[in-house]
């Protein structure tokens, strides 16, 4: 007796396990098949401690991916979810019809580097990938379908992250004086929350005047606005935060405050300490003596029509640029360019931007983490090493400094 372990990826010929003889003892065929079935599962347990695959022959890593991606819909966010099925979509494309019998850490390593050579893939999307599987074959142990998880054995490259756009602290001055030199108005305050305290967009959108503490200078990061229009928890529980904001935009505050209770008035809408800082105005219907009646709401502002604006503004105040199908057009006395193929900075820049001058101006690690709300700090870490190598060389030159004054 022997069992079939699968196809060497790299031979092509199947792999078995050693040969086993079993001596029957009993007389019937019928208790002789029991007893050979018997010593089969033995020998299979016995292969499976030492790691042998255990799963079913005809599984397959695509059906398993399939049925991992399956089980999580409606139990993560419809933007995970989606981002999730494109890199199941690359996973399968290169191990899909692979047998999960066939998959150890040599042959996922060999699939990587073939891809890599093939230009099928980029290095961040092997760590990516590689980061997506360790988790399906982590439950597929669970599940009692794999033995082990050969994802575990693999050491992928470390992801390639582009270079973020943002503002040195001169243009980032200058991003907030044209900023405040706008009318007040919900667009214009969520940027500066945004450039204040580098939340995120949806958190920023999320913000409702009962977490706002005007007279202790912080605002309380509790809930956000998503893709899906949708208002939940923020993204981790670090994402929950309370951050300091300066006495300028206190008062800032204080005035858009004042003028967002005239705009609900003048609208006939009821402003309570739920309003959402950055609101926008809707339509909804009541009815009235049998009769629908379409009557204002307050809402928040949707995130793809503050991208909008924000772009706007960028390209108006030389903080970006449109590149395809630009048109000027004349408003109020002024030529404004608009288009699309926007490049410049985005409501995101901003959060990059209070990261890289916080730690480029000495700020420590753990507090960066703490204010942008990362869940480890080593993302903190990895976003933003320029800036620690700056803080490095700036050390090194301040020792050097102390040393000679010391000689001296």
């Amino acid at each position: 007796m022997r069992h079939n372990m699968g196809r060497d990826l790299v031979t092509g010929r199947y792999i078995y396990s050693p040969w086993r003889t079993i001596h029957t003892t009993s007389v019937s065929r019928k208790a002789q098949k029991r007893e050979v079935d018997e010593f089969a599962d033995l020998y299979k347990h016995e292969l499976n401690e030492k790691g042998v695959i255990s799963a079913p022959a005809t599984m397959t890593v695509g059906r398993l991916l399939d049925s991992y991606h399956k089980g999580r819909f409606g139990a993560v966010r419809a933007s995970t979810y989606e981002r999730e099925g494109q890199r199941i979509a690359k996973a399968k494309s290169m191990l899909g019809r692979h047998r999960l019998s066939e998959v150890v850490p040599s042959v996922l390593r060999a699939v990587y580097a073939n891809a890599l050579a093939n230009d099928a893939i980029t290095p961040s999307e092997v760590f990516e990938v590689n980061k997506l599987l360790r988790k399906v074959f982590k439950q597929a142990v669970y599940d009692n379908i794999m033995s082990t998880n050969p994802a575990d054995g693999v050491k992928p490259p470390k992801p390639v992250y582009e270079e973020k756009p943002v503002l040195t602290a001169e243009r980032a001055a200058d991003f907030k004086s044209k900023l405040l030199a706008l009318p007040l108005g919900a667009y214009p305050i969520a940027a500066l929350i945004l450039l204040e305290t580098g939340c995120r967009r949806g958190e920023a959108l999320g913000l409702q005047w009962r977490n706002v503490l005007l007279s202790e200078k912080k605002i309380v990061i509790c809930q956000q606005v998503t893709k899906e229009l949708a208002v939940t928890a923020p993204k981790s529980a670090m994402s929950n935060r309370i951050l300091a904001i300066s006495e300028s935009t206190v008062r800032t505050l204080e005035r858009w405050r004042e003028r967002q209770m005239e705009l609900f008035e003048e609208k006939r809408v009821e402003w309570t300490e739920d309003a959402f800082v950055s609101h926008a105005f809707t339509f909804g219907y009541v009815e009235e003596d049998g009769e629908q009646i379409r009557v204002p709401r307050a809402t928040f502002i949707e995130p793809h029509n503050l991208n909008r604006w924000f772009y706007n503004f960028c390209a108006d105040n030389g903080f970006g640029r449109y590149t395809r199908n630009v048109r000027t057009i004349k408003r109020a006395g002024k030529t404004i360019v608009r288009g699309n193929g926007y490049e410049g900075i985005k409501p995101h820049s901003l959060r990059h931007t209070q990261g890289t001058l916080l730690i480029g101006n000495g700020v420590d690690v753990k507090t960066v983490q703490a204010r942008l709300g990362h869940s480890d700090p080593s993302l903190t870490l990895r976003q933003y090493t320029r800036a620690l190598s700056k803080n490095d060389e700036a050390a090194t030159e301040l020792f050097d400094e102390l040393l000679s004054a010391s000689a001296g």
